[in-house]
């Protein structure tokens, strides 16, 4: 009996550290898109002049 309830405990407590890991790297995947979205515009910012005056 204490065999078993030791299990259900140590169980719960690496069910929740994957839970945790699985949103921080959710977290992570959201400011990296973020992140490479608005670099991506600053990039297309910098160059539209060149693209206007036809050196492109």
């Amino acid at each position: 009996m204490e065999q078993q309830a030791t299990e259900r405990r140590n169980d719960g407590g690496s069910s929740k550290k994957s839970i945790l890991l699985a949103v921080v790297l959710a977290l992570a995947a959201v400011v990296y898109a973020v992140s490479r979205v608005m670099q991506d515009r600053a990039y297309d910012e910098k160059w539209s002049d060149y693209d206007e005056c036809g050196l492109s």
